[in-house]
């Protein structure tokens, strides 16, 4: 999900949300970073421009100089893990960086929502409480939620709306009744 489109789709992920303690975190971190260590040369980042480095060389410096916040970076700039206890979306920064954060329930995710978010991936054991959230997700205006690995996958309805309505113009006649 993160390498597709170098993370400028809409369907990206760029937070990463985990329900554990803070200090499991770099466990994770270190299994993405042994993801992206072991990608075949075929989804090896090429090249990046100017304005990617810049920002990228951004957050890593915050990360690295901040309190309470790790950074795991690529040798170059092909991938960032940012990890830090500040609970809240981050502004993306795409070009492969991922930020980390931990919570102690995943229901408070839903007080961070908002309409810019449109995809949400998600990991669960407990399908019941994937429903429970779902619910409190869509009604925030999240159109999907899929499992992690098929955030980028295009399927119906797409973003909220079926393609039909879309491609056709619906019209109506309203003919008064006569009333007797």
């Amino acid at each position: 999900d993160i390498l597709f489109a170098e993370q400028n789709s809409c369907t990206s992920p760029q937070v990463l949300i985990c329900e554990a303690e803070y200090s499991e975190l770099e466990k994770i971190a270190i299994n993405i970073k042994n993801a992206f260590n072991n990608l075949p040369d075929k989804y090896k980042k090429k090249s990046i421009t100017m304005f990617e480095a810049s920002n990228i060389i951004k957050v890593r410096s915050e990360y690295a100089l901040g309190d309470h916040k790790k950074v795991i970076v690529s040798e170059g700039n092909e991938w960032t893990i940012l990890i830090d206890k500040d609970f809240k979306l981050e502004e993306p920064v795409k070009s492969r960086t991922i930020f980390i954060k931990s919570c102690s329930n995943l229901q408070e995710v839903v007080k961070l929502i908002t309409p810019k978010i449109q995809t949400i991936g998600y990991a669960f054991k407990d399908n019941e409480k994937l429903i429970r959230l779902s619910k409190e997700l869509n009604l925030k205006g999240v159109s999907r939620i899929v499992p992690l690995g098929q955030m980028n996958y295009y399927d119906t309805p797409w973003d909220g709306k079926f393609l039909l309505t879309r491609l056709v113009n619906f019209n109506s006649l309203k003919i008064p009744i006569e009333i007797k």
